[in-house]
């Protein structure tokens, strides 16, 4: 009996510690995921933010180089915490970010951020908050506007 209380006892903190490593080393920043695959903002050409609010998908092109660099700046900071499993669900905000021939697909809302292959939940800091504060200096416009060709 004693063996088995004894085992039981191991068993759980192997688990907690597991779970605690984990945890300590799931923590990172938009900025680090973003690392990863660039450099720095002075490769990016442009950015697509897609919007799907309220059942309306809006779409708006980023290419002043100040936005640019403000926006990545804003969300790297954002702290995320890697999660188990994968989050099928479809958040409410896509950024594509293009660099020459490359392209990196993120998708956000204000819980959760998924990029890099990875699922993560927001802990501190808004992907939202930056876009929202771009204000009228970005023109939202429905996908049929910004797919015609003028």
């Amino acid at each position: 009996m004693k063996k088995l209380i004894a085992s039981l006892l191991i068993i759980l903190v192997i688990t907690a510690g597991g779970m605690t490593w984990f945890q300590l080393t799931g923590n990172t920043t938009f900025g680090k995921v973003l690392s990863e695959n660039l450099s720095g903002t002075d490769d990016i050409t442009h950015i697509i933010l897609e919007s799907r609010i309220n059942g309306e998908t809006l779409w708006a092109r980023i290419d002043d180089r100040d936005m640019i660099n403000q926006l990545i700046a804003d969300q790297s900071t954002v702290s995320l915490n890697k999660q188990f499993g994968r989050n099928n669900e479809l958040l409410d905000y896509t950024m594509t970010i293009h660099k020459g021939f490359n392209s990196y697909f993120f998708d956000f809302d204000d819980g959760s951020f998924i990029g890099g292959n990875n699922d993560y939940k927001v802990m501190e800091g808004s992907f939202v908050e930056p876009i929202i504060q771009l204000g009228d200096d970005v023109e939202w416009v429905t996908g049929e506007e910004f797919l015609s060709v003028d």
